[in-house]
C-alpha cells in the first residue's frame, strides 16, 4: 500500500521528539524500531534497533529483534550471532533457540536447528508442566509448541530421518497445528 498508518506516524514522531530530548535512551529507539517493523519500514527500523543495541548491548530482547530484522533482509550469519548473544543474556527464553534455530536451517545446517527447536520444545513443555493449573488447549504455549514441533519435524525430514519427523508432525496436529497434516501427507503416507 505504501500508506502509512496515522496512529503509526503520531506514535514514531512522538518518539522521534522524545529522542531529540533524551538521545541516550535506548528504549526510546527499540521502541521506535518496533513500529517502524510493524510499518514494514526494514531498513530505518535497523538503523533504531542498532542503535538501541549500541546504547545496551546487555538487552536480549533488543538483540533478538534486531536478529529478527536480520533474518528478514536474510543476513542469517548476523542474524544467527544476534540471537546466540541473546540466548547467553537470557538461556530461558524458548522464543529465541526457536528463530536461532530457524536462522540455522535457512543456512542449511538442519541437525544444528534441530539442536535448538529441541531445547525451545523442553523449555515449552516445563513452562506448561510448571503451571499450577492444567493450560486451555487453546493455550498460546500449547500454539508456540506446536508450531516449534512443525518445524523441527521439517528440520528432521531435511535430514532424511522421516519416522521422527512424523511422530514431530504427528504431536503439532495433535495439538492443533493444521499445517502439520499438509507434513504428514507429504512425509508420513505409507
Amino acid at each position: 500500500s505504501g500508506e502509512m498508518d496515522p496512529s503509526y506516524n503520531k506514535a514514531i514522531s512522538t518518539l522521534t521528539a522524545a529522542i531529540a530530548m533524551d538521545s541516550d535512551n535506548a528504549e526510546l529507539y527499540f521502541d521506535r524500531g518496533n513500529y517502524k517493523f510493524d510499518n514494514d519500514q526494514i531498513l530505518t527500523a535497523m538503523a533504531d534497533l542498532n542503535k538501541a543495541v549500541a546504547l545496551a548491548p546487555m538487552n536480549a530482547e533488543y538483540l533478538a529483534k534486531r536478529g529478527l530484522v536480520r533474518f528478514m533482509i536474510e543476513d542469517f550469519d548476523a542474524s544467527l550471532t544476534d540471537y546466540t548473544q541473546a540466548i547467553e543474556l537470557d538461556p530461558k527464553n524458548a522464543n529465541f533457540y526457536t528463530y536461532r534455530g530457524k536462522t540455522k536451517h535457512n543456512m542449511g545446517n538442519y541437525n544444528s536447528a534441530y539442536n535448538d527447536y529441541t531445547y525451545a520444545i523442553e523449555l515449552l513443555i516445563y513452562t506448561i508442566r510448571s503451571r499450577p493449573d492444567q493450560i486451555s488447549f487453546d493455550d498460546p504455549l500449547n500454539k508456540q509448541l506446536a508450531d516449534v514441533l512443525v518445524l523441527r519435524g521439517v528440520a528432521l525430514a531435511q535430514e532424511n530421518k522421516p519416522y521422527d519427523a512424523c511422530i514431530d508432525f504427528d504431536r503439532a496436529y495433535q495439538l492443533g497445528a493444521q499445517k502439520a497434516r499438509n507434513y504428514i501427507r507429504r512425509y508420513c503416507s505409507n
